[in-house]
């Protein structure tokens, strides 16, 4: 897992044709207990990681949903690790991201900058991707079933136990 999350592109690398995919972190309990392990073992760095816990209350809605997702755009930018946990109402605003559809333009600085379409319902725009941004995706077995088989194909997936 360890090696996965510290997979970043390499100079003159394409985000789009990297051989590594993000990360799902198959958890065996329903207490985040996996993720727990990989700060303990220090797989993930607390100070560059956010956990993004969408809220299961129906009057979260929206307006939670968009201020969500916006943090998430803030650390895709700065190249943190976004862990998502509880998040099927979001994921689809992540579509391109997931599947590592970046567009690359040179910058005023002459360097690469990568973009990636985030959505907010129907509204979708460019938004800046760090070559070092991660995203894993939490969860639980006991939920795998009512996954979409092509959304657990976009990731590499991982058991993460105490064992």
């Amino acid at each position: 897992v360890k090696e996965s999350v510290v997979d970043t592109l390499r100079e003159g690398e394409d985000p789009n044709h990297m051989a590594s995919r993000y990360l799902m972190i198959m958890d065996p309990t329903s207490t985040l207990v996996s993720i727990s392990h990989l700060f303990a073992l220090r797989v993930l760095d607390r100070n560059k990681t956010f956990v993004c816990s969408v809220s299961d209350f129906v009057d979260d809605g929206g307006v939670e949903q968009s201020r969500l997702i916006s943090t998430i755009k803030h650390h895709m930018e700065r190249g943190d690790t976004v862990i998502l946990v509880n998040s099927a109402s979001i994921r689809t605003s992540f579509y391109d991201i997931f599947n590592r559809h970046y567009l690359s333009v040179i910058g005023p600085d002459r360097k690469k900058q990568y973009y990636g379409n985030v959505a907010i319902g129907s509204f979708s725009r460019p938004c800046a991707v760090s070559p070092n941004f991660q995203i894993l995706v939490h969860q639980p077995l006991d939920e795998l079933a009512r996954v979409p088989l092509p959304f657990l194909n976009r990731f590499e997936k991982y058991i993460v136990t105490s064992d």
